[in-house]
């Protein structure tokens, strides 16, 4: 009885039905269709990488502005509510405290400005890493900052922001 099934199976595979599946052809167009979608999605997904990473820079470069000019109400727009930084000394503040610091006149920062900067993203998050010389009256300072942005409400925010002092004290 085993030798019977064996040639069997053995003769349908080898039959010349076999060899002619009608179901081979639709299943190679439903492959090079499906990888078709997936390529262009790929390469559409590059344009829009590009847009967010800009978008970020764009919203960096209005943060670096309002820093600059000490404009609290455009740096009230670009944190986020739940804004929290933690500075080179340590310190940690949220949105609200940062914003009163400034307004008191507390941050005697004069100036910001960037370099070395790189920014990734990942869907609605995107992480943001430079080199920044902080002018004072006090002298200048070199740090290493990251900062976090998120996506909501059709805009990018910056929501944390940790900087690391560079050089000697």
């Amino acid at each position: 009885m085993a030798r019977i099934t064996a040639s069997v199976k053995a003769s349908f595979c080898l039959s010349p039905s076999w060899r002619n599946i009608r179901w081979m052809k639709p299943a190679l167009i439903v492959l090079a269709a499906l990888f078709a979608t997936l390529h262009t999605m790929a390469q559409a997904s590059r344009p829009a990488q590009t847009q967010a990473v800009e978008a970020v820079l764009a919203t960096d470069r209005q943060l670096d502005r309002a820093w600059n000019d000490k404009d609290v109400a455009a740096l009230d727009q670009l944190w986020a509510d739940d804004y929290l930084f933690i500075g080179w000394t340590g310190e940690i503040m949220d949105k609200h405290a940062r914003l009163a610091a400034i307004r008191s006149g507390k941050f005697q920062v004069q100036s910001v400005e960037s370099d070395e900067v790189k920014v990734r993203v990942f869907g609605y998050v995107a992480f943001l890493t430079d080199r920044e010389r902080i002018r004072m009256k006090q002298g200048e300072i070199t740090v290493r900052s990251t900062r976090a942005f998120i996506f909501r409400n059709g805009r990018w925010q910056l929501i944390t922001a940790q900087k690391t002092r560079v050089g000697s004290p």
